[in-house]
């Protein structure tokens, strides 16, 4: 791992981390396992800003979390795109959970 990229690292870990715990709050037992490929897959997607595949609402994932989650500026552009990105991807894998859904 690159050691510049270390602080936006640890924030996305943190994100998804408390993310996953509030939702498995609300869905009242633990999330499933989630692989990797499906993570992959999923920021692809948004990266590509692939409509088609992912919906409207998960390709402004990356804008809503640059505007309201990554409000103080802490990281650079490079980073903060790739912060955008990946947890964009993350939340849309754990949206899209059937178990997730009730």
């Amino acid at each position: 791992m690159d050691p510049r990229c270390v602080q936006a690292h640890r924030f996305c870990t943190m994100f998804c981390a408390l993310a996953i715990e509030h939702a498995e709050g609300i869905a009242g037992s633990r999330l499933p396992r989630y692989s990797r490929a499906a993570f992959q897959e999923a920021t692809g997607f948004v990266a590509r800003g692939e409509e088609a595949q992912i919906g409207r609402t998960a390709c402004g994932y990356p804008e809503r979390i640059r505007r309201y989650v990554l409000v103080d500026g802490d990281f650079d552009e490079d980073d903060t795109t790739w912060l955008c990105t990946t947890i964009s991807g993350f939340l849309f894998v754990v949206q899209r959970s059937r178990k997730w859904r009730g």
